[in-house]
């Protein structure tokens, strides 16, 4: 290949590495880059806080609220090294880490605001309306043609109320009461391994 030759390869070659440097610098900031997700978990479960560690145990350092958007800075499930279920994220300048169950790609409203609530919760009293199959309309309408409907919802009720007794020591849900509990019978149990690996 004569010097002619070569000097019109030039501008291809340069094209090419061009290129290649472009689509490689992409997908890495594509990778590393933070994205929106959606809170999919309501106010009452225990999966809806913020973690100081990923670490199902760790301090809570926030609360998150139904629907509400996070900003999701990793994915700990790509880790090589150590892959766990959670996003390390940042909402309102408080960051921690999201159990991924907690979160979801897209907003969880869809049509009327009560029955998208009881169609997607997670948490004690939400998931127990939800399995009860109940939104705002059919509601209103099984109340209307069976007197004893209204009765039988307020006999759930009241079991609710006992079990979030019994859970969070409140009939109001708080999940850092709940955290609190749980991690309370794991170290008792003797279920929970100490930092040095050791158990209790």
């Amino acid at each position: 290949m004569n010097r002619k030759q070569k000097s019109r390869w030039w501008p291809l070659i340069a094209c090419l590495l061009a290129l290649t440097l472009a689509v490689a610098v992409g997908s890495g900031s594509s990778r590393g880059a933070s994205k929106t997700m959606w809170v999919a978990v309501m106010e009452d479960s225990t999966d809806a806080v913020i973690l100081k560690k990923a670490d199902r145990f760790a301090d809570v350092v926030g609360l998150l609220k139904f629907n509400q958007q996070v900003e999701v800075m990793r994915d700990l499930s790509e880790d090589k090294d150590n892959p766990r279920p959670y996003f390390s994220v940042k909402i309102n300048g408080v960051s921690g880490f999201v159990k991924q169950s907690a979160l979801a790609e897209k907003s969880q409203y869809q049509g009327e605001k009560k029955d998208s609530e009881a169609s997607v919760a997670t948490g004690s009293s939400a998931a127990n309306t939800a399995a009860k199959g109940l939104n705002s309309q059919n509601e209103k309408t099984l109340s209307q043609s069976d007197p004893a409907f209204k009765a039988r919802v307020e006999e759930v009720d009241k079991m609710e109320k006992a079990i979030n007794q019994l859970v969070y020591g409140s009939e109001q849900p708080d999940p850092r009461k709940g955290l609190d509990n749980y991690r309370a019978w794991g170290d008792e149990g003797m279920n929970i391994a100490k930092d040095n690996g050791s158990e209790k």
